[in-house]
């Protein structure tokens, strides 16, 4: 069943240096094509000056080398891997999507 709901995302790794000033700078790299089965977990409206919406999921991999920091990327939908449980078959990513 979680196997039906598998796609390839593009995995981002965040390259660690410095801007053009000096200043330390992040940028992503592409890494790899990983399947991940990706459900929605949670949707929050939060207003206080500006009303915007804050979803987190739930991804479901077979690929155990996952880590904080790294981005999950699908067309113009990216997730950010906040933390990874890989105590079971399959490791179990907290998405947040951005």
């Amino acid at each position: 069943m979680i196997n039906n709901q598998m796609k390839p995302y593009k995995l981002y790794v965040r390259e660690a240096g410095y801007d053009e000033y000096g200043q330390p700078a992040s940028s992503f790299i592409y890494s790899k094509t990983v399947d991940v089965a990706i459900n929605n977990k949670e949707y929050k409206v939060n207003e206080k000056d500006i009303r915007y919406v804050e979803a987190t999921h739930i991804g479901l991999t077979q690929d155990k080398t996952l880590s904080t920091d790294m981005k999950l990327v699908d067309g113009d939908t990216a997730y950010m891997i906040r933390y990874t449980n890989n105590f079971g078959r399959l490791a179990q990513l907290s998405l947040q999507e951005v």
